[in-house]
């Protein structure tokens, strides 16, 4: 993931911008916050659980993705679609909470090789998205950038 997120410089002014890193650092964050508000929230309301669909592959066999991002001037030549089929690629509803042993704070992607494609189950996230501490740190910090207090 490009390192430990460092939560006193998020927007890359003191460090050169890698923006491998940084996505890293974008996702790993949607983890902290998700864990500290799954245990922030009543154990009888809702739940807070994160997913990801997979990893992403070439829409025709043998095609390389762009290394940069598509813009107004410059479309796409990408499909975008990720390895799991829509059949397969129902990670955010196996997350349900009406679905028999769904938890919060779970993390859930796809059971196939190096989780890329395939019906969801619950997966282990990178050692650093389990930091309390961190998490409680983001929390705080996402709270004073925005200006909204959380009510959990």
């Amino acid at each position: 993931m490009g390192g430990p997120v460092d939560l006193d410089d998020l927007d890359w002014r003191r460090r050169p911008y890698d923006r491998t890193a940084a996505y890293g650092h974008s996702k790993l964050a949607n983890l902290l916050f998700t864990y500290e508000l799954a245990r922030r929230l009543p154990a009888d309301g809702p739940l807070a659980v994160a997913a990801h669909p997979g990893a992403p592959t070439p829409p025709v066999p043998g095609a390389r993705w762009r290394t940069r991002p598509p813009s107004p001037a410059r479309p796409s030549r990408r499909s975008g679609r990720c390895s799991s089929s829509p059949r397969e690629g129902r990670t955010a509803r196996a997350a349900r909470r009406d679905r028999p042993g769904v938890r919060g704070g779970e993390f859930y992607g796809p059971r196939g090789f190096q989780q890329s494609k395939g019906h969801p189950k619950v997966v282990r996230s990178s050692p650093q998205s389990y930091d309390t501490s961190l998490q409680r740190r983001l929390w705080a910090l996402s709270q004073d950038m925005t200006g909204v207090a959380f009510p959990v």
